[in-house]
């Protein structure tokens, strides 16, 4: 059952808004801006849940601040959310 699934402009909004936070997330985090950069890469989770490069950015974040134990907790989410997420055919 091919269902074609048409995203509507709010949704597309949606998601342009996350990837815009997981881009300066990820500015932030290479400026060391540890607060400001969790914040973004946590917006882009709230606004995309389903996209498990924004969980396994925190968990990169996390672990570069060597935090270790809330690194492996955001790389297990990241996973997590990667084997609910549908695959490419």
């Amino acid at each position: 059952n091919d269902t074609l699934k048409i995203k509507s402009e709010a949704e597309l909004a949606q998601l342009k808004d996350a990837e815009d936070a997981y881009n300066a997330g990820v500015k932030l985090q290479n400026e060391k801006n540890w607060e400001a950069a969790i914040a973004q890469y946590q917006k882009a989770i709230q606004l995309n849940g389903k996209d498990p490069a924004y969980p396994a950015a925190l968990g990169s974040l996390f672990q570069q601040k060597g935090d270790l134990d809330l690194a492996v907790q955001w790389y297990e989410t990241a996973s997590a959310v990667a084997e609910k997420s549908p695959k490419p055919d």
